[in-house]
């Protein structure tokens, strides 16, 4: 079955038009009936325009980093190559060093020029021949999961995973809609995750979910009718669940709503999904509640 949910004006109604009902949600459920044919567009409702990870710093001269190369291959229905250029190390005395250039950091763009899938080579060559002032821009692989862990007072982030496939940048973004208040711990790598989830096109097009119940009495049997799922945080066989879900869930607590946009690349790619109404490059999007982590139902 799908349904169409009704367009919101505002972050803030977001988790209603979403409905996670099923069974017992401590959420409202949807007002509106869920029949509604009024479309949405749900990447309105993420951070598409600034990336948390990512770090603009102006260089007049020199820049004093020694570089490497960082491969990516995995994603949830095979490989998309990729490879990144990183800092292997940062001189010392450079100006990379007085601006706080780290080793590890990945290499986005020099003066809007990607840095992408190139090699070693020709990333330098592209920073020594660009003109100064020189605008490098880097990629913090420590600041995502850092904002999306308990404590952080981070609403919402968002990373790129891509610079370009098929025209346009592919960009995670994690929306954190419920956070509990008493939570100091949250999921880890090898943690079993308990959760309640649904997944929508970006028109708002119900694909798949645990059992749903709305709030017109409609409902969605789920997979084999389970009210909830279970997987291992990172640890997952590929094609259980999307592959985004891990660097997505990572940090969140017993009870925390989170929404999450996974682009083409991590999901169908070009290939799209006709079983379940995919087309090719489509962006999806899963709004997942914590419900417990290795056994335990309350926040740590």
């Amino acid at each position: 079955q799908q349904q169409i949910i009704p367009r919101r004006q505002a972050l803030d109604d977001f988790v209603k038009s979403m409905c996670l009902t099923i069974t017992t949600c401590p959420i409202v459920a949807l007002a509106e009936d869920a029949s509604s044919t009024a479309l949405v567009d749900l990447r309105k409702n993420f951070p598409n325009e600034k990336m948390i990870d990512e770090v603009l710093m102006k260089f007049d001269g020199g820049v004093g980093i020694e570089l490497t190369t960082t491969s990516f291959a995995r994603t949830t229905l095979g490989a998309v190559p990729s490879n990144r250029i990183a800092v292997k190390r940062v001189v010392q005395g450079s100006n990379a060093e007085v601006l706080g250039v780290r080793p590890g950091w990945i290499l986005v763009s020099a003066n809007d020029i990607s840095l992408e899938n190139i090699s070693v080579d020709q990333a330098a060559r592209i920073i020594s021949e660009a003109d100064r002032p020189l605008r490098l821009v880097f990629r913090d692989f420590e600041a995502f999961p850092k904002a999306i862990q308990p404590g952080s007072g981070i609403q919402s982030a968002a990373t790129r995973v891509l610079n370009d496939y098929n025209g346009e940048p592919q960009i995670l973004a994690v929306n954190r809609l419920l956070i509990p208040q008493t939570c100091r711990e949250g999921a880890q790598i090898g943690d079993l995750l308990e959760v309640r989830f649904e997944a929508r096109l970006d028109d708002g097009t119900l694909f798949d979910g645990s059992a749903i119940t709305f709030a017109d009495g409609s409902s969605v049997p789920g997979r084999a009718g389970d009210s909830t799922l279970y997987f291992v945080l990172g640890q997952q066989p590929a094609g259980q669940f999307p592959i985004a879900w891990d660097p997505a869930m990572y940090g969140a607590c017993v009870g925390e709503i989170r929404s999450i946009q996974v682009p083409p690349v991590l999901g169908f790619q070009d290939k799209g999904s006709k079983r379940r109404g995919i087309p090719p490059f489509s962006y999806l999007y899963y709004t997942l509640q914590l419900i417990s982590i290795n056994g335990i139902a309350l926040p740590q």
